[in-house]
């Protein structure tokens, strides 16, 4: 049997029993007839291919090798691949599926080299090894084209290991390695497509441009300026349209939908105009999502915003609050530069979706309850359609993950399943900045929040008409499809496509066979 060199695989999510009052007003909404591709894990796959043997598999999306279960999944992609090396991509909440296919992946050919990636594994490396128990060999860490070149050249031609920058091992650790420059950037292989195996090309398919890498902004809870290190660096617009079209050369137009998933999509103006002449030129579909920040939404930048999205997609920004001193903590604009922001945008008439953090460090009772006003006043002056709201956890990486004390979070749990941003009571309480024996806010009231802010959306929420829309379910019979469907709550209910269950990945939900 012929050997792959490098199969790159994406980490199995770990599905959890929603809650009613979480999963029930997004019913109607639910959706599974989509894939969405990995624009990180494909382009790596587009530098490896120019010279070694390498191949592809989603487990959390793909169906074709799909068993039932996790462990004989891992079993039929190994067979029919037979790599030498393994790289798995994974975040904090799917860190735990990441780690089960590992120890699969070893039990099944001890001899495969496993390699994993991703913010969570940059951030801890060395933590992320111990946990796997000798089954994760090799971390890479941060941005990963060069140093997955180098690691898989060195592994492949017996090359020493420590000539390799960026990586970690169960005993030795190399410098960082330095990130692409524009000109490396702009000079990489065009993401993988071909990869993506034919019997998976039937979905509507979902694909995030990037036209930029990094942020240059340094808010309190995300991991993007550190892992991209600092500053950004701007594709050409010719890079990006080369993209979409070979995205297009291997799947049909009307069965993808694209989004930019840029920090901030219109930061440098020059550039942009740029890139916005050149796809409404030679593309024009219309794009679903884009984000910006509030000081970034003058007539100009909207105005090409606009012509972007069109009537169809809806524009985000990152409003996260309506505290004053919570988004000085947080490193964001001011409320009143973020309301004149959404009225700045709203003169254009586009969709507007702002993403709001529940539960962040600095938060109380009362700026729960301010916070809940200022969500009413925002639907009841037609500011926004609807709201994107995540509960705020502590994320590797993050100032306040590496030093909870000092922002006044007590994190109590480490069970990296809990860190996802809409399950759970979240993995921390906040506490009084006065004296840490008190809480501020525990985390079954941040949960209440969240809840709260829910409701008011699922009231408010204007309907976007992406697709024919389905009538909204009563209770009873939401009732009825959970009777008669024991996992239709196991699924997310944001835009995750149709996520593959595995009963082995969590022994409290499905009972084990005695």
């Amino acid at each position: 049997m012929k050997s792959l060199d490098f199969l790159l695989l994406i980490s199995p999510q770990k599905p959890f029993l929603r809650p009613f009052d979480v999963f029930y007003p997004f019913s109607h909404q639910q959706d599974k007839n989509f894939l969405p591709l990995s624009n990180g894990g494909l382009s790596l796959l587009g530098v490896l291919n120019e010279e070694f043997e390498v191949g592809f598999h989603d487990l959390a999306h793909f169906k074709y090798l799909k068993k039932s279960s996790l462990r004989e999944t891992v079993e039929n992609v190994i067979k029919k691949y037979n790599p030498k090396i393994v790289g798995l991509h994974c975040y904090t909440f799917n860190f735990n599926g990441m780690k089960e296919t590992l120890k699969y992946i070893k039990e099944i050919n001890e001899n495969i080299i496993t390699i994993a990636g991703g913010q969570h594994v940059t951030f801890q490396d060395e933590e992320s090894i111990k946990e796997c128990n000798g089954n994760l060999d090799i971390v890479v860490r941060g941005e990963g084209e060069k140093i997955i070149y180098n690691l898989i050249n060195a592994l492949i031609k017996n090359k020493p290991l420590k000539n390799v920058r960026g990586i970690t091992t169960d005993s030795f650790k190399t410098v960082d390695e330095l990130p692409l420059t524009t000109e490396e950037l702009n000079s990489l292989p065009n993401p993988l497509f071909s990869a993506i195996p034919i019997e998976e090309r039937k979905s509507l398919i979902y694909y995030p441009i990037n036209s930029s890498r990094g942020c240059s902004y340094r808010c309190l809870f995300c991991v993007n300026h550190e892992f991209w290190i600092g500053g950004v660096r701007f594709m050409d617009p010719e890079k990006v349209i080369s993209t979409i079209n070979d995205l297009y050369d291997c799947f049909k137009h009307k069965r993808i939908f694209m989004d930019f998933t840029d920090t901030i999509l219109p930061l440098h103006l020059e550039k942009f105009k740029d890139l916005v002449n050149l796809y409404t030129s030679e593309i024009n579909q219309p794009i679903y999502f884009a984000l910006t920040r509030a000081n970034y939404t003058d007539d100009e930048r909207l105005m090409l915003i606009k012509r972007l999205i069109q009537d169809v997609g809806v524009l985000s920004i990152g409003v996260e609050n309506g505290n004053n001193e919570v988004l000085r903590i947080m490193r964001k604009p001011s409320w009143e530069k973020q309301l004149q922001a959404l009225k700045n945008i709203r003169k254009f008439k586009m969709k507007l979706t702002p993403s709001w953090l529940i539960g962040h460090p600095g938060e109380t009772l009362s700026t729960m309850v301010e916070n809940l006003q200022k969500i009413d006043f925002l639907f009841n002056n037609k500011l926004i359609d609807t709201l994107i709201p995540f509960i705020w956890v502590p994320l590797p990486g993050t100032p306040p993950f590496e030093n909870p004390d000092k922002y006044h979070v007590k994190i109590i749990s480490y069970d990296w399943d809990r860190y996802d941003r809409a399950i759970y009571l979240p993995p921390y309480h906040l506490l009084d900045p006065f004296d840490h024996n008190k809480i501020a806010l525990s985390n079954q009231q941040i949960w209440a929040y969240f809840l709260g802010v829910i409701s008011l959306c699922n009231k408010n929420s204007t309907n976007f008409n992406f697709k024919e829309v389905h009538e909204r379910i009563t209770f009873d019979q939401f009732l009825t499809r959970v009777k008669n469907d024991h996992l239709y709550t196991l699924f997310s209910p944001g835009k995750d496509g149709d996520i593959n269950y595995y009963p082995d990945l969590d022994q409290f939900l499905v009972p084990q066979e005695t």
